[in-house]
């Protein structure tokens, strides 16, 4: 019952999509809303604040991990750690097959916290003095960020987009969890986009994307659902 619950209210959400979509259109004015897409470039982001932007200097700002995106990512290692110690620990014992599945599950999950320590501190970079975002590793050329889908030169930068994707997560005991992650998109002049940061606090997602905004000189485009 609960589930034919939730598929009835995503189901009407969908259907709402495009008459919201239209009201967007009208309000912006702007033939580039058209031309872009509204649907989700990472699916599956955080229910938490992963990111938060913060000012390295006048004219570079960065997203950088919060204190609960490391210690999420740290818990995983900790305990697959943990758990492969215990495993190397009971090596000689009797059913010492018991003791390799531990070493194998520990090993996974530390693999997964380490997976998720460089992934939610990979450097998220708006620098106004050579006038570029990027993601990760700083480009070296015009030609590379061309290239590149993680990087633009920020006088392409049309708007900024602010869109939301409900997610379904399912835990090992087939249990099911919703919630809303919230995207933050470059848009640019050619409708293209660029991925820049997503997670679950809306309001301090919304503050950030103003910010910039403010910063770069462009409006602010928010499809988030409330």
């Amino acid at each position: 019952m609960v589930f034919k619950t939730i598929r009835r209210a995503i189901e009407r959400l969908t259907a709402e999509d495009q008459p919201r979509l239209e009201e967007l259109h009208a309000q912006y004015n702007d033939p580039v809303s058209r031309l872009t897409s509204w649907e989700p470039m990472v699916h599956g982001g955080t229910n938490f604040r992963s990111h938060k932007l913060v000012e390295v200097s006048p004219h570079r700002i960065e997203f950088q991990a919060t204190i609960g995106a490391c210690l999420f990512a740290w818990m995983f290692l900790l305990v697959g750690v943990g758990v492969a110690i215990a495993g190397v620990r009971k090596l000689g014992e009797p059913h010492e097959v018991e003791s390799y599945m531990l070493m194998v599950f520990g090993l996974i999950f530390a693999g997964v916290g380490l997976y998720l320590d460089r992934r939610f501190r990979r450097p998220i970079v708006v620098d106004m003095d050579a006038m570029m975002f990027w993601r990760g590793r700083m480009p070296q050329t015009r030609e590379e960020i061309d290239r590149r889908e993680d990087a633009v030169a920020l006088e392409q930068v049309h708007a900024i987009q602010i869109i939301s994707e409900y997610v379904r997560r399912e835990n090992s005991r087939g249990m099911n969890s919703f919630y809303y992650s919230h995207e933050l998109n470059f848009v640019l002049h050619d409708g293209r986009r660029i991925h820049v940061v997503d997670h679950g606090n809306l309001r301090k997602l919304r503050e950030d994307a103003h910010c910039l905004a403010e910063l770069i000189g462009v409006p602010v485009w928010d499809a988030a659902v409330y």
